[in-house]
């Protein structure tokens, strides 16, 4: 399986200027004040089957399905809004990553339940560090065509439960983790749905008081259902209640646990077309509350239910009318009246959503972008998601122009690095207030075709340091800022021998100095610029991998342990590959496929 990846550090708006700044090959520009836009995944067909959750480090970790090359990825967000994120492919053998879902384990680490089309068999991927950069494979159940609708959560064992669908025999499944890894695990069908015929789509399980609580489609009888189990191994749930049975009703079912501690499960109404709700009446939902909330359109699929920070649910659903990604957001805990917004309209958006609250306590949402074929986030700017930021993260390769760059500055403001296509400049944007409504616009360099793949990032200095490809020369270029606003800076050409500097990314060492992946075209190498100084007027050059045609995409943070971690592209072989540096010059490294 081949695969891609790319990281679009992000893509701004000035609102008061209305000025596009360009994200990616397909990606189109923001359509109304208070959003911006940008693609964590757009590397083929990727984004379906997403699932997001918070991790240890307090940043978003993203599971999804790479069409393209039948792959399980993970999107590990850099910072709370995700507007940038190290992408990993972590399963590419056969055609695997349909139906996943991720959730933290005891240990701090990732663990994601997701289907092998290729095998017909549910495996488990857990993760080996909190960027789930590598992860440990296993099939956990092999018996016909099993794993499909897979949902994982962690039990009061502090082990994985993961509800899945019996597609040879129609059943719902669970199986209990033996450990945090989960090399093995209990398999149970619950028997009490044998009579039931085709039973356990859509499935959705949560934990409340130590025991299991899985909502799933009765698709015979086209009826919502819960299951309470009575252990934490699920081996035999006793107990199952239908919240609703009028209609078509009960795809894509997510449940949650209220504060007052009863099930909340958000679905699809497919006779009515509606987004509904069930508020369970006790912990055996043996009763339910139902409410309708929204009929107007075709809307309700894909929907995805957390509490927030307020202790009132947050919904993220599709608009198959108008191709919408919209939210509603409870008004009180039985969720009997809502607010509704449209959080993203560019295109048909909204598939495979996914939502959970970060650590600054507004939701975030993985989506996916059917017209583009890209995996979105959209950070919440409040509690009722009324604004958020859009953020296409991992743009697909470029032949026009280039992904734009966003960080914010040491005074708290946007700072925006772009390409103008229609002049071949260098741009940046420095937003005057937090929204960006307003902003100032400075071209650094108009001379030549330059500014495509461009990064920035903010020195110890406190000033934006830019990495750019100059397309005239075939160069590495660096702008350092001399101000906050970028009004003005200092330029220098890194590298000029070549054609380098394509897929350029730029952070900052622990020693205080810019640390620049790049791509040399002429040789076909991943190459690394060390900046010798904080302006970068001078840099150690290493080429850190040259095997085959290497080094488009490439994507540099700095890791836990203080060293450079790159990932890029295999053109050769098609794969993702990732460099470890073994000291702040990168050289020698170690290289991971």
């Amino acid at each position: 399986m081949s695969s891609k990846t790319f990281l679009a550090l992000g893509v701004g708006l000035l609102l008061g200027f209305w000025l596009t700044l360009s994200v990616g090959a397909d990606d189109t520009a923001l359509e109304r004040p208070g959003y911006a836009l940008t693609t964590l995944d757009g590397s083929g067909n990727v984004g379906r089957f997403s699932s997001v959750t918070i991790g240890a480090d307090g940043l978003g970790l993203i599971s999804s399905f790479d069409e393209t090359n039948g792959d399980l990825k993970v999107a590990h967000c850099s910072n709370l809004a995700c507007t940038s994120a190290t992408l990993t492919t972590v399963d590419r053998a056969g055609n695997v990553g349909q139906y996943s879902s991720v959730t933290i384990g005891t240990d701090g680490l990732g663990l994601i339940s997701y289907y092998d089309a290729t095998s017909g068999d549910l495996k488990v991927a857990h993760c080996s560090n909190v960027a789930c950069t590598a992860a440990t494979l296993t099939t956990v159940d092999r018996a016909g065509d099993v794993g499909q609708y897979s949902s994982v959560t962690i039990g009061a064992d502090g082990l994985g439960l993961i509800s899945y669908f019996d597609a040879t025999n129609a059943d719902l499944k669970v199986a209990h983790c033996s450990d945090l890894a989960c090399t093995s695990a209990t398999l149970t069908t619950l028997t009490f749905l044998k009579s039931e015929d085709n039973d356990g789509q859509f499935t959705s399980v949560t934990s409340a008081g130590g025991r299991g609580v899985i909502s799933y489609y009765d698709s015979t009888d086209q009826v919502l259902k819960l299951a309470l189990c009575p252990d934490l191994a699920c081996t035999e749930a006793t107990i199952t209640t239908t919240p609703d049975r009028a209609g078509n009703v009960g795809e894509y079912s997510s449940v949650t646990i209220g504060t007052d501690g009863l099930a909340l499960i958000s679905y699809y109404d497919a006779t009515n077309g509606d987004l509904k709700v069930a508020h369970c009446s006790d912990s055996a939902c043996t009763a339910a509350t139902r409410t309708t909330l929204q009929s107007e359109d075709n809307v309700g699929q894909y929907s995805s239910v957390t509490i927030g920070t307020d202790g009132l649910a947050l919904i993220s659903y599709y608009d198959a009318t108008n191709g919408d990604l919209k939210v509603a957001y409870c008004s009180d805990s039985t969720c009997t009246e809502a607010t509704l917004t449209t959080v993203d309209r560019a295109s048909d958006v909204g598939q495979y959503s996914s939502v959970t609250i970060g650590t600054d306590g507004l939701g975030l949402i993985s989506y996916y972008d059917a017209s583009n074929g890209d995996l979105k986030v959209a950070h919440c700017s409040d509690s009722a998601c009324t604004a958020a930021t859009l953020t296409t993260l991992d743009g697909a390769a470029n032949n026009v122009g280039a992904p734009s760059s966003m960080i914010m500055g040491a005074d708290g403001l946007g700072l925006i690095s772009y390409y103008d296509t229609t002049d071949g400049d260098l741009k940046v944007a420095h937003c005057s207030n937090l929204a960006c409504t307003v902003a100032t616009r400075t071209t650094l360099q108009s001379e030549d075709n330059v500014g495509q793949y461009s990064s920035v990032t903010i020195g110890t200095d406190g000033l934006g340091l830019i990495s750019y490809y100059d397309a005239t020369n075939g160069d590495l270029k660096v702008a350092h800022c001399s101000d906050s606003a970028c009004t003005a800076a200092t330029r220098t050409t890194l590298q000029s021998e070549d054609n380098v500097g394509q897929y350029s990314s730029v952070t900052i060492g622990t020693d205080g100095l810019g640390l620049i992946s790049y791509y040399d075209a002429t040789s076909g190498n991943l190459k690394v610029a060390h900046c010798s100084d904080l302006a970068c007027t001078a840099a150690t050059r290493t080429t850190v991998d040259r095997g085959g045609d290497v080094g488009q995409y490439s994507s540099v943070t700095i890791g836990t342990d203080g060293l450079g971690l790159i990932s890029y592209y295999d053109a050769t072989n098609g794969d993702l590959k990732v460099a470890h540096c073994s000291d702040l010059f990168c050289v020698p490294y170690h290289r991971r496929r």
